[in-house]
C-alpha cells in the first residue's frame, strides 16, 4: 500500500529533491572539468623563471660555512633577508650590496631577493656556496638568526665543539622552546602558512563534501522507501 501523499512535503521529500539537485551540479562540474582546455592538452604560457643549478654540499662543508658565520670569521658572507642584504653589519638592496671578490657563502632567510643577488654574483664571476638556514637557527619568526646560534661562536672555540653544539640546537630545535618553537618559527614562513591554509581548505572541503554525499544517499534511500509498494 503507498505511503499517504500529505507525507510527500515532509522533510525526507525535501532533502530527497536537494540530494538530486546537488548531484546534478556534481555531474556538471564534472563535466565541466573533462571539457576544459586543461585538460584536453592545450598549451600554457610558458613562464621563464631563473635557475640556478648548484653542487649539493656536504656535510663538512655546511658545519664549515655555519662555523664561519657565527664566529664572524667569514668576511665573504651574504645573508638574504625580507629587506635585503647583509653583509657585514649593513643591509642593502640586492642590486647595492657591495659583493665580495672570488668566493661567497650565501645564507638563505627569504627568497624574494635571490634572483637578484645570483644574477650579480654570476655576473661578477663569485664562486656560491648557498645554504637555506635551518628553522632551529633562526629567531622565531625565521627573519634572522637566532641568538642560541650566534652564542655558538663564543662558546665553541673549535669547530668539533661547535659542530657538537649545532647538532644539540638542530636536534632541540632551537632556543625557542625544542620543537614547540620549531614548529611556530615555520608556521611564521610565508611558504608554510600557505600550505597550512590549503590543507585547512582542503580538509574543510572534504568534510563538506562527505557530508553532501551523505544527505545524498540517506535522502535517496529514504525517498525510495516511502514510495515503494507495501506487501
Amino acid at each position: 500500500m503507498p505511503a499517504d501523499p500529505a507525507d510527500r512535503g515532509g522533510v525526507g521529500h525535501w532533502l530527497g529533491d536537494l540530494s538530486a539537485n546537488l548531484l546534478c551540479v556534481v555531474l556538471v562540474v564534472l563535466m565541466l572539468i573533462a571539457l576544459s582546455p586543461l585538460r584536453q592538452g592545450a598549451e600554457r604560457p610558458e613562464i621563464a623563471l631563473p635557475v640556478h643549478v648548484d653542487a649539493p654540499l656536504s656535510g663538512p662543508d655546511m658545519v664549515d660555512m655555519l662555523y664561519a658565520r657565527a664566529r664572524g670569521t667569514s668576511g665573504a658572507a651574504l645573508d638574504l633577508l625580507a629587506e635585503g642584504v647583509r653583509a657585514g653589519e649593513d643591509v642593502a638592496a640586492a642590486d647595492a650590496v657591495a659583493l665580495p671578490v672570488g668566493a661567497s657563502d650565501v645564507f638563505v632567510f627569504d627568497h624574494r631577493h635571490h634572483a637578484a643577488l645570483r644574477a650579480r654574483l654570476d655576473a661578477a664571476g663569485v664562486a656560491v656556496r648557498e645554504l637555506s638556514v635551518p628553522a632551529a637557527l633562526r629567531t622565531r619568526d625565521g627573519a634572522d638568526w637566532s641568538p642560541a646560534f650566534l652564542a655558538l661562536g663564543q662558546g665553541a672555540p673549535d669547530r668539533d665543539r661547535f659542530a657538537r653544539a649545532l647538532t644539540d640546537l638542530l636536534v632541540g630545535g632551537g632556543a625557542a622552546g625544542g620543537a614547540m618553537g620549531d614548529e611556530a618559527a615555520e608556521a611564521d614562513r610565508p611558504g608554510t602558512s600557505l600550505i597550512a591554509r590549503l590543507r585547512a581548505w582542503q580538509t574543510t572541503t572534504n568534510a563538506v563534501l562527505g557530508l553532501v554525499f551523505g544527505l545524498l544517499i540517506w535522502g535517496i534511500a529514504r525517498h525510495g522507501r516511502r514510495y515503494s509498494p507495501m506487501r
